[in-house]
């Protein structure tokens, strides 16, 4: 928020903000790693930070944004971390929900859904359908993920 603030006072008269931003999520588990502490810390605070990048951008007027969170080569990674990366997709789209539908916020997902876990494919497909039905044809933002 505070950064927001100042990045929207920092902005001349009349420059442009951009429609669409994206954002590769990559780097969480060695971040975690490098200060000692479980790769499952660093994809949470990974999950914070993007929350918080979806706020700022909708605080200054960005209206698509898009997260790329998952590659193919995550999904070679031992299964207990990809088991818990697809754990805290479903987590935060549960938390979430609520506050995309509350700020106009249209979910996405974009890629092949078929490499989800079953339960993760039914929360993207529960989430998409909500923020789409909340949103109507006029959502204040989209985030593709």
């Amino acid at each position: 928020p505070a950064r927001v603030a100042l990045r929207a006072a920092e902005m001349q008269q009349g420059e442009q903000v951009p429609q669409h931003v994206a954002f590769i999520l990559d780097g969480n588990g060695r971040w975690a790693s490098a200060r000692g502490l479980p790769r499952s810390m660093g994809h949470a605070a990974g999950i914070r930070t993007a929350m918080q990048v979806i706020q700022d951008c909708m605080d200054l007027g960005v209206t698509t944004v898009t997260l790329y969170a998952l590659s193919t080569e995550n999904l070679r990674r031992p299964a207990a971390e990809v088991d818990h990366l697809f754990k805290a997709f479903e987590v935060t789209l549960d938390a979430q929900r609520s506050v995309m539908i509350e700020r106009g916020i249209r979910f996405v997902a974009i890629g092949d859904r078929s490499l989800l876990s079953p339960s993760l494919q039914r929360k993207v497909d529960e989430t998409e359908r909500e923020t789409a039905e909340a949103c109507g044809d006029a959502p204040k933002m989209t985030v593709c993920v």
